[in-house]
C-alpha cells in the first residue's frame, strides 16, 4: 500500500484542499464540468499570468495541476485530459510489437493555436529518437497524385526503420466537393494500404494526426452529422469510426465570450517563445526583464490574429539582440504590428503606465481610502477594508489600480 499511496510531497504542507462544487455553470455544455482554474480566474487572471510570465511560476498557480509534454504545458484540465489520453494511446502503440498499422488521431483548434505543436511534443515525450515528423497541407494538393506522392514518403521514412508522424493540415478542406479528402484516407488508415494504379502498397507503422481547418472542434467537425446526407456521401462516419482520439486545443485566444482561462494559457506560450527566442533577458534565476507596459499588451491585446505564430512574430520583430530587456523602444512599428495585432489598441495598452505616470498609483490607494470611510460601521467589512495601503496583498492593490 505504501508504494501506491507514497506522499506526492516531501513537505506535507504542500497538499492543498480543494472544494470541489457539485455544479459548475449550468448554462456550459457539461453542467458537472468543474476545474480548479475556475477558483483561481474569480480573482484576477491576468495578474496570475503576469506573474508567470515574468517568474515562470505563480503562488496560486501552485494550487493546480499542470501537465507537461516535452516543451509543451498546459494548467487546463480539458487539455490534460485529452493529451494524457493520446499519450496513452502513442506509448502503447510505439512499443507494440504487434501492430504494424498506422494509427490515427485528429486534432482540431483556432489557426495558430499551436495545433501540430502539442501533438508532436506528446509524441516525442514517449520515443523521441524513433519519431521522424513530416507535414502535408491538403489545401495545396491539387489531386488525388498528391496524397499517393504524400504516402511514398511516408513509406520510404518507415524503410529507414524511422516511425513517421505525419500531420494533415487541413484535411477538412473540400476536393470535388465538401470534404472531399476523407474517402482517400479511409483504406490507409483501416487496412495500412494505399493503391497506385492496380498496386496496393502497405504503409508500416505510423502515426496520422488530422489536424483541421475549417471545423475548429471535433464537434463542430462531426457533431449532430450522423443524418447529414452531405457528411454521409463524403465518408465522414466511416472516416469518424476509424480515428482512435481527438484533442480540442484552444491557443493563445478566448474560444468564447466565457473563457476566462486565456490569459493563463497565453501566458506559458509567451514566456515559452521569449525564452527560445530571447533567452538573454532572461536571469539566472529565469526572471525575465521586460518593461511592464509590454507585457501588459502581450498578456492583454484582446486577439492575435495568427495565434501563437502572431506571438512569435512579433518577437521576432523586435530588435531584442545586444539588449538586457524588452524594452518599449524595442517593439516594431504599429505598421509591423498590424499583421498580428489590433496595433492602436497594443500600443494604447503599452503607454497606459506613461500617460498616468505616478497619478494612477495616488488614485488607486485614495480609492481604496474612500471604500474603507464608505464601509466603516459595517462590522463584518471593517476589518479587512480598514487595513492600511501597505498591508494589502498585490492582488487587492492591483484591483484599486
Amino acid at each position: 500500500g505504501r508504494k501506491i499511496f507514497k506522499p506526492l510531497f516531501k513537505d506535507e504542507t504542500d497538499v492543498y484542499d480543494i472544494d470541489i462544487p457539485v455544479s459548475s455553470d449550468p448554462k456550459s455544455p457539461d453542467p458537472q464540468y468543474w476545474c480548479i482554474l475556475d477558483d483561481l480566474t474569480k480573482t484576477n487572471s491576468e495578474a496570475i499570468a503576469t506573474n508567470y510570465v515574468v517568474n515562470g511560476f505563480d503562488p496560486g498557480l501552485d494550487r493546480v495541476p499542470m501537465a507537461t509534454f516535452g516543451s509543451f504545458k498546459t494548467y487546463d484540465r480539458s487539455e490534460i485530459e485529452s493529451y494524457r489520453s493520446i499519450r496513452n494511446l502513442f506509448r502503447e502503440y510505439l512499443v507494440s510489437s504487434k501492430n504494424n498499422q498506422p494509427i490515427s488521431i485528429a486534432v482540431f483548434g483556432a489557426p495558430g493555436s499551436g495545433k501540430t505543436f502539442g501533438v508532436n511534443q506528446v509524441a516525442k515525450s514517449i520515443m523521441p529518437d524513433r519519431l521522424s515528423k513530416i507535414e502535408f497541407n491538403l489545401s495545396q494538393f491539387g489531386s488525388d497524385r498528391d496524397l499517393i506522392s504524400a504516402f511514398h514518403k511516408i513509406r520510404d521514412i518507415v524503410l529507414t526503420g524511422q516511425i513517421p508522424i505525419v500531420f494533415f493540415d487541413e484535411f477538412d478542406s473540400g476536393f470535388n466537393g465538401q470534404l472531399g479528402w476523407l474517402k482517400y484516407f479511409l483504406a490507409p488508415m483501416q487496412k495500412g494500404i494505399f493503391r497506385e494504379g492496380e498496386t496496393d502498397h502497405p504503409i508500416g507503422k505510423a502515426i496520422f494526426v488530422f489536424a483541421g481547418g475549417t471545423s475548429r472542434t471535433f464537434s463542430g467537425f462531426s457533431g449532430g452529422k450522423t443524418n447529414d446526407p452531405l457528411f454521409i456521401n463524403a465518408k465522414g462516419p466511416d472516416f469518424v469510426s476509424r480515428l482512435r482520439g481527438f484533442i480540442d486545443i484552444k491557443g493563445p485566444n478566448p474560444v468564447d465570450s466565457d473563457d476566462r482561462f486565456f490569459h493563463i494559457r497565453r501566458a506559458l506560450f509567451i514566456r515559452q517563445i521569449l525564452y527560445k527566442k530571447a533567452g538573454h533577458i532572461f536571469n539566472n534565476q529565469g526572471r525575465l526583464a521586460v518593461n511592464e507596459g509590454v507585457l501588459r499588451a502581450l498578456i492583454k491585446i484582446p486577439e492575435y490574429k495568427n495565434g501563437v505564430r502572431s506571438i512569435g512574430a512579433i518577437v521576432d520583430m523586435s530588435m531584442l539582440s545586444g539588449r538586457r530587456s524588452f524594452e518599449q523602444a524595442a517593439l516594431p512599428s504599429r505598421e509591423q504590428l498590424s499583421i498580428n495585432v489590433d496595433a492602436e489598441l497594443f500600443a494604447q495598452l503599452v503607454i497606459r503606465d506613461s500617460i498616468l505616470g505616478g497619478l494612477r498609483e495616488a488614485l488607486a490607494m485614495s480609492i481604496h481610502e474612500t471604500f474603507g470611510d464608505l464601509k466603516k460601521g459595517r462590522e463584518h467589512s471593517v476589518k479587512q477594508i480598514t487595513k492600511s495601503w501597505d498591508l494589502l496583498d498585490e492582488e487587492s492593490k492591483e484591483s484599486n489600480r
